[in-house]
């Protein structure tokens, strides 16, 4: 072998630490008992103690001891060579952060076994993707779960509840009289009575409930393995607490209309939200007229002689109407004119 040749295989690691230097990954070069040849600027930069540390202190020293995913990720590479993963890494300061790992194993001209371990900080990306996910499943507004977070987790706790033989319950809720408060004090007026109403569904809830804004002015509560003295004591801490509550600019304390269903085996979501929906604007006609009258209007079926907040006079309406939820309303007949009183020829009545 020629000096020349010697010379070219002396020069390998440093070629290795200048080609890694125009990368902004971060890159180490080692050997198989951890220590650490060379590192790139890069690595400098994302682990912050100086080249020569890195180097005398080995790869032991960046690596998060306490996560799993690194002996995982060791065991991996003696087995193909080769490895892709994610796992924590430690600063200089003693910070964590996580990072994107390649790492291979390679033989030098020499005959040397080396190591490269390429990496790159990911928690920008990580924290995006959480905020991403948290948007797709979490109602702006409330910070309850939305309709398609509450939809699969229903879907999931009814297949527990028929797999295990465990009870499932199904509360619908509907702010009574929403449009007048968003009509009389403004959206943001409703914006805050919505927040409110959540608060206080998440207080009066247990930790295993699922809570979600359905959309608008509804509320669902999921209850899996509640008792029946469980189930009315939570309807009556929302309807107590709510009652406690004062209401925006004057507006009277907020009141909700419950609807309850209980899951049966085979039971789809589709039928529990839609009995439990019934149930609710059934509860609604139970109440004084007055209050009727303001649910009527919000679901959009014309009343007889209006509110005092929105006075009007409809037209003669059919006896009975069914409103949107399926259930029929009741209407009072306008009564017939009274005949006038016969009178004689004389002029006397």
């Amino acid at each position: 072998m020629t000096a020349q040749g010697r010379g070219r295989r002396r020069l390998e690691p440093e070629a290795y630490a200048a080609i890694s230097d125009h990368t902004t990954y971060g890159v180490l070069f080692t050997i198989p008992d951890g220590s650490v040849l060379s590192v790139n600027q890069s690595a400098c930069a994302l682990l912050r103690p100086p080249k020569a540390e890195i180097c005398a202190a080995g790869r032991r020293c960046i690596a998060d001891a306490t996560d799993p995913r690194w002996a995982a990720g060791v065991a991996e590479r003696s087995r193909t060579g080769k490895i892709m993963s994610e796992a924590r890494m430690r600063r200089g300061d003693g910070s964590l952060f996580e990072a994107e790992i390649t790492s291979a194993t390679f033989t030098t001209s020499d005959g040397e076994a080396r190591g490269c371990v390429i990496f790159r900080d990911i928690s920008e990306r990580l924290a995006l993707q959480d905020l991403l996910r948290e948007a797709a499943l979490v109602d702006e507004l409330t910070g309850l779960h939305n309709r398609r977070s509450f939809n699969d987790l229903a879907e999931h706790q009814i297949s527990t509840a028929d797999r295990d033989a465990t009870s499932l319950d199904l509360l619908y809720l509907d702010v009574d009289a929403f449009k007048e408060i968003n009509d009389r004090y403004g959206h943001a007026a409703g914006d805050e009575t919505l927040r409110e109403v959540a608060r206080l569904l998440r207080d009066v809830c247990r930790s295993s409930d699922v809570v979600a804004r359905l959309g608008g002015d509804e509320f669902a509560v999921l209850l899996l393995d509640a008792t029946p003295a469980q189930l009315a004591g939570l309807v009556d801490r929302i309807a107590s607490s709510l009652s406690s509550t004062v209401g925006v600019a004057g507006h009277p304390p907020v009141t909700v209309s419950i609807g309850v269903s209980h899951h049966e085996p085979g039971r789809t979501l589709e039928l529990l939200l839609s009995a439990a929906d019934r149930e609710m604007y059934a509860e609604k006609l139970r109440r004084p007229p007055a209050q009727a009258a303001l649910r009527q209007q919000r679901r959009g079926v014309p009343v007889l002689g209006g509110t005092a907040a929105q006075p009007q006079t409809p037209a003669p309406p059919p006896d009975v109407a069914p409103n949107t939820a399926g259930v029929a309303l009741s209407r009072p007949t306008r009564p017939a004119p009274t005949p006038p009183a016969p009178t004689c020829s004389c002029g006397q009545t």
